[in-house]
């Protein structure tokens, strides 16, 4: 199934040659104080997309991000602290968006296009199993 194109009303789907859909879409979420009555809670609140984005011939993602709430409730990124250029991404473990696999022997690294990721250990679900211990 690594070269079919479905088309629907709604979206594309199309996998590259290594399995990939190339038209995922991801919202992103930032987690924010709110105040209701006198009671401050968290939630969870869009700040934004990721999203295929058409370039000449290729498929690449793009992001769009609105306002973000940084630590301290902050509407920029603190004094000093350096840009960053990555995202932490927490997600489900379901099958067949997210499967673990273990990483390569000899190198210790994920086989492309895996990323490594890091999983909390959970006594109940991993047992003995130290390679889950963080």
């Amino acid at each position: 199934m690594l070269k079919i194109r479905l088309k629907d009303l709604r979206s594309s789907v199309e996998f590259t040659e290594n399995g990939l859909n190339q038209y995922t879409s991801l919202n992103i979420l930032n987690t924010q104080e709110k105040t209701e009555r006198t009671r401050v809670t968290k939630k969870w609140i869009k700040v934004g997309d990721w999203f295929p984005k058409r370039v000449g011939s290729e498929i690449k993602p793009s992001i769009e991000l609105n306002s973000i709430t940084w630590p301290g409730n902050q509407p920029f990124p603190p004094l000093g602290r350096p840009a960053r250029r990555f995202f932490n991404i927490a997600t489900l473990n379901e099958a067949p968006y997210v499967m673990y696999r273990p990483t390569d022997a000899l190198t210790g690294k994920c086989n492309y296009p895996a990323t490594k990721c890091r999983v909390v250990y959970n006594a109940t679900e991993h047992g003995n199993d130290t390679t889950y211990e963080n």
